[in-house]
């Protein structure tokens, strides 16, 4: 907006009409310096009876300039044509929180036969092998392999051979670095009915690959056992025995493969905030295309289906659900097993043809609500799936309210405090009128009252003695573009009296109260462009008396 003003004053981005009773404290110093200078006490007696006319601001005020100093999220189309736009996003629990990889704990014993007659310092070893089970959380859920983020496996190994031996253990398809893990533990006789080991291994930056197992069998870890021992003085005690207990607890992962399973992922309630509808005291605007999309991006690599468990707007405590044909229940896209680390969008548009959402705008809701539950695997099976620690499910609603509708007497009101602290001397101040010239190129007809209230919001005094009419509609050129196709002048003058001017001095709020609607009744439809605007002229004259 280009503003010239000839005063240092400023207009409000909201309402610049209150402002313009900012020019009455001008007015009252410009009364009171002009005493001192001229000094008044040394003329003869009489009165002296001035008007002062003076201009104070013109500009050009558009859309293009509302938008521009907005805190909203506006919409350009191509030909000018304006949404506003209200979004927000939650983000699902992660992975971590969700799929779980619950501890192991394995028990192995091995029978060892130290063969008799065997010469002393000579040995002895065996080769075994065994599977141990990796169970998931439930029994529809197979783990195929795990890089993990933290966790340790734990051995404890006991044995009541007499004689020095050692234990290898190797897991051929844990690996670090493509180095499959080999762990050798040296068991020294030194006395006693049992010797026992512990070992205690990081798994971080380890990599599974657990074996399948038989059909509705868990998947499990196939390890590799070598007994060595060599004959001394002590007796031959066969047959010996091996008992190793193998614990993985902590199990975190960087990245889990397999099948699974069904699991219930929370979506915390979340507010879309609307204020657009802020200060409106009555009356009704209607959207004609209003729309929301709902935006689902899922780096889970496998099916999930959300449904909505709350989806409702809210306007002073009056709740309306959304509802829709495409509703509860929402099939989530997902990445497949060649796209790990990357996400799959599903996007979900709703318009008044599959939807309410016309009633939920004509509502002029505060805040629209949503809060869901997500199901992986909704349909089970034996599925390849795949989570990364960190993967989630966003969920984004977005409102567009195209600026294309209708209004009907739609009152907002908005309240300024006043300082309480201007001593000016109003005396001899008669009166004071503000002359507004407009061009208007809004398509709206906007009428306007001003309340001077003390601080309970009682009313003083009123600007208008009735609600006086500011803009006049300017017209269009009909359906289906609704362009302005010219401006209407519209000249509007407010007289403030004496009294009007001492309730402003004793006045602590100021309450602007709007009235607008579209032509022939409010049942006329518009759309809003970015040329749209006002061109206005502010000018002021005042009027007062001087005894000297």
């Amino acid at each position: 907006m280009k503003t010239t003003l000839l005063r240092k004053w400023y207009l409000n981005r909201s309402y610049f009409s209150i402002r313009i009773l900012g020019i009455l404290s001008l007015i009252l110093i410009m009364n009171s310096c002009y005493k001192e200078r001229l000094e008044f006490d040394k003329i003869a007696g009489g009165k002296w009876s001035p008007e002062f006319a003076a201009p104070i601001a013109f500009g050009n005020l558009t859309m293009g300039d509302i938008i521009e100093g907005s805190k909203k999220t506006w919409k350009e189309y191509p030909d000018g044509f304006l949404s506003v736009i209200y979004r927000k996003e939650q983000i699902s629990q992660i992975a971590d929180d969700v799929v779980a990889i619950p501890d192991q704990t394995h028990d192995t014993s091995i029978v060892f036969v130290l063969p008799p007659g065997l010469p002393i310092g000579d040995s002895v070893s065996v080769n075994l092998g065994f599977n141990s089970e990796f169970d998931g959380t439930s029994t529809d859920e197979r783990i195929d392999s795990i890089l993990f983020k933290d966790g340790y496996m734990d051995f404890e190994i006991s044995t009541d051979l007499n004689h020095d031996s050692y234990i290898e253990l190797s897991i051929p398809k844990l690996t670090k670095a493509g180095v499959p893990f080999h762990k050798k533990i040296l068991f020294t006789y030194t006395g006693g009915s049992s010797n026992t080991k512990t070992v205690s291994v990081h798994l971080k930056d380890y990599y599974l690959v657990l074996s399948p197992g038989a059909s509705g069998q868990p998947s499990y870890i196939h390890q590799d056992i070598k007994l060595s021992a060599t004959a001394s003085n002590n007796p031959n005690n066969s047959p010996y025995n091996y008992h190793i207990e193998q614990k993985l607890h902590g199990l975190q992962y960087y990245l889990v493969m397999g099948h699974l399973g069904k699991h219930d992922i929370n979506v915390d309630k979340t507010s879309v905030v609307i204020d657009l509808f802020d200060n409106q005291m009555a009356g009704a605007l209607y959207a004609e295309d209003p729309r929301l999309k709902v935006t689902l991006v899922n780096s889970f690599g496998l099916p999930s289906a959300l449904t909505f468990t709350e989806l409702y707007a809210e306007r002073d405590g009056v709740k309306l659900n959304f509802t829709s044909s495409i509703l509860p229940t929402i099939n989530v896209n997902y990445p497949s097993l060649s796209e790990i680390g990357e996400n799959d969008t599903t996007l979900l548009y709703f318009t008044k043809a599959n939807s309410n959402i016309i009633d939920i705008i004509e509502l002029n809701p505060e805040n629209f609500f949503f809060e869901g539950l997500i199901q992986t695997n909704p349909q089970g099976g034996n599925l390849g799936n795949f989570a990364l620690d960190t993967s989630n499910i966003s969920v984004d609603i977005e409102i567009e309210i195209p600026l294309y509708g209708k209004a009907l007497n739609f009152v907002l009101r908005d309240t300024t405090l006043l300082s309480g602290d201007d001593d000016t001397d109003s005396h001899g101040v008669e009166s004071l009128t503000l002359r507004i010239k407009t061009k208007n190129k809004f398509p709206i007809d906007v009428n306007m009252q001003i309340y001077m209230t003390d601080s309970l919001d009682n009313i003083i005094d009123s600007v208008f003695d009735a609600g006086g009419k500011l803009l006049d509609a300017a017209p269009t050129d009909g359906s289906p573009n609704y362009h302005v196709t010219s401006s209407i002048d519209n000249l509007t003058y407010i007289a403030l009296t004496q009294r009007q001017l001492d309730s402003y001095k004793k006045a602590r709020k100021l309450i602007v109260e709007s009235h607008s609607s579209t032509t022939n009744a409010g049942s006329d439809m518009i759309k809003i462009y970015t040329d749209n605007g006002v061109y206005f002229e502010i000018a002021a004259k005042a009027k007062y008396t001087n005894e000297f």
